[in-house]
């Protein structure tokens, strides 16, 4: 991992006030009530976020709300694994820290707002 990326890395999970951890190229970080994986593959981040204590948001309302223009044009690829729904996208090389930040942000915005859509 270049070093810049590992200190944006670091600069993320501080940003994000998660738990000090080891940088990795790979790391999943679980703090209630969200999940969060990062993956470093070629100095770019893969960035995913999930909801760790909901298991029935419904992909296919997620699929119909999830609009480019949200996420400033990045485009957010949505899943589902054992009923549980993630967001996850590939940063663009030149991300840094702070816009890393703001995506997550975005994600978990996101996911929240399913949740009380789920609620209705």
């Amino acid at each position: 991992m270049d070093l810049q990326v590992l200190r944006n890395v670091e600069q993320l999970v501080s940003l994000l006030r998660l738990p000090q951890t080891g940088v990795a190229d790979i790391l999943e970080i679980h703090q209630s009530p969200y999940g969060l994986r990062l993956e470093v593959i070629d100095d770019r981040l893969m960035l995913t976020s999930w909801l760790i204590d909901i298991d029935n948001l419904d992909l296919e309302r997620a699929l119909k709300r999830n609009q480019p223009e949200r996420f400033k044009g990045l485009p957010q690829r949505l899943f589902t694994i054992k009923r549980q729904l993630y967001i996850s996208t590939f940063c663009p090389h030149q991300f840094d820290a702070r816009q890393w930040f703001e995506v997550c942000k975005k994600q978990r915005e996101f996911l929240m707002q399913l949740v009380g859509e789920n609620k209705l």
